[in-house]
């Protein structure tokens, strides 16, 4: 079934929808929170990603400087909350899975870097891999093979 994900930048939330490719109906199924309920500081959601196997979603948060994964159940469009993790810096604006799908690359505005994270394909979980560089005020983390 094709769904629809949408992160909801004033809200702190994102939500699944199913998708009619027939008629170009759009339904909601689920909205979820992002932050933990007892995070009460500002949070700005700044970016989503479907992992390429379409098991997981990925949504960013600036102002608690984590990326929430949930994971999606194939037959209903409906979100797990797998886990909240740090994203290695502050302000993160923009996030990418590098072409294998193996590492995720996170743009920290705030920290002026670019983390990358181990991605596993079966729990959806990232692992900080150590590896950063400095750029000033990353927004967007772009792949190309040549």
């Amino acid at each position: 079934m094709p769904y629809v994900f949408i992160i909801h930048e004033r809200e702190s939330s994102l939500a699944s929808y199913h998708f009619d490719s027939k008629t170009g109906d759009v339904s909601l199924i689920q909205t979820v929170p992002t932050v933990p309920a007892s995070f009460t500081a500002r949070n700005a959601p700044a970016d989503i990603r479907v992992h390429p196997n379409g098991k997981f979603v990925y949504g960013g948060n600036r102002g608690h400087d984590s990326i929430a994964i949930f994971r999606i159940e194939e037959a209903t469009g409906k979100m797990a909350l797998v886990d909240i993790v740090p994203a290695g810096g502050s302000n993160s604006r923009e996030f990418n899975f590098e072409p294998s799908a193996k590492y995720m690359s996170v743009a920290n505005m705030g920290s002026n870097n670019i983390v990358t994270f181990a991605v596993d394909p079966d729990t959806g979980k990232m692992t900080p891999m150590g590896a950063k560089i400095e750029a000033p005020k990353p927004a967007s983390v772009q792949f190309v093979a040549l």
